[in-house]
């Protein structure tokens, strides 16, 4: 356990829209953990930044499907305001949008729902000694991002910002000194590289990665 703890608990905050499944996290660290505590539980965004704020727990235990995908943005507003405060997700979902956006916010963990609690109870301590932990779905999405996300040349970069600011092609082409056909090509590609169908999902894809 990390020696700043100085032998007390683990303290955790878990959140989760669904009370009976929030209190069963309460009760389950009580019946089974002597080194991890929930000292509080919220169902909602409001309630869980203030709890936080006043219980300022080592972990905060964070669904992302809470309503609409509002459990990314708690990470991100915890992450902000209290930056020595480890998060860790804890849900069903294994969409690797999620996984992505979740670590991008500053989580150090990302566990479904199907864990063990031996298997919650090591992850937990392993993020107080420094390590991101990860279910076995969110390093498979860790990997199929690493070897979809080919990096865009400088010319492609231009593109995309130009077509994001409404350009027409014309004007891209002329821009960039290519013919249009060329140029329609040159997009085709870079959707190819985003792994996208249309130049509206090209434009939104490298927004998303920081590209443009």
């Amino acid at each position: 356990m990390n020696d700043d703890l100085n032998g007390r608990a683990i303290s955790v905050v878990a959140v989760d829209d669904h009370p009976s499944y929030a209190h069963g996290l309460r009760t389950l660290f009580e019946v089974l953990s002597q080194e991890l505590r929930v000292v509080g539980v919220a169902t909602n965004v409001d309630e869980a930044l203030a709890l936080v704020e006043r219980a300022m727990p080592d972990i905060v235990l964070l669904d992302v499907r809470m309503p609409g995908r509002e459990g990314v943005e708690v990470a991100k507003k915890i992450g902000q305001l209290f930056p020595s405060i480890k998060i860790v997700m804890l849900t069903v979902s294994e969409n690797p949008e999620d996984v992505l956006e979740t670590l991008r916010a500053g989580a150090s963990g990302y566990l479904t729902k199907d864990i063990t609690p031996e298997d919650l109870f090591a992850a937990l301590k392993s993020v107080m000694c420094g390590e991101i932990v990860l279910a076995p779905a969110a390093a498979s999405a860790l990997v199929a991002s690493a070897h979809s996300a080919l990096p865009l040349d400088d010319v492609q970069v231009q593109i995309l910002k130009l077509l994001a600011t409404g350009a027409e092609l014309s004007e891209i082409a002329a821009a960039v000194l290519m013919s249009e056909s060329t140029l329609k090509r040159a997009i085709q590609a870079i959707q190819r590289k985003l792994e996208v169908d249309n130049r509206m999902q090209a434009i939104a894809t490298a927004a998303r990665r920081g590209l443009i």
